[in-house]
């Protein structure tokens, strides 16, 4: 009985304690490659955080516009969706969850690899 009553007391500081962890950000920096004659000229930075199911961030390929994404993580910890850029076109982005995570893109160019914890 007193194990439970000191569980039900510590369960209140437990959440509030849990509500203040962040989610760790994981960032990708690089060149695109792929089949595109300019695609090893295009800087890319990539940001990721994985939490409460879902793969959430950004990309930015220098001078252009900011993409988003918001991804269902499967159970094994993979992610995969399109992204809808510009003119129709769509960007794949596939991932999984891991130390460190993965994540790589692809449509016009491909880029990604490994994610470094910021």
């Amino acid at each position: 009985m007193r194990v439970l009553r000191a569980a039900a007391l510590a369960a209140p500081f437990l959440l509030m304690a849990q509500a203040g962890w962040a989610a760790d950000k994981y960032v990708w920096d690089g060149n695109g490659g792929g089949q595109g004659q300019k695609c090893s000229s295009y800087v890319f930075h990539v940001e990721l955080t994985i939490e409460n199911g879902r793969a959430t961030g950004w990309w930015l390929q220098k001078g252009r516009d900011t993409r988003k994404f918001d991804l269902p993580v499967n159970a094994d910890g993979s992610f995969k969706g399109e992204v809808p850029i510009s003119n129709g076109n769509i960007v794949y982005v596939v991932g999984k969850g891991g130390n460190p995570p993965t994540m790589e893109m692809s449509g016009y160019c491909d880029w990604g690899g490994p994610m470094k914890k910021e």
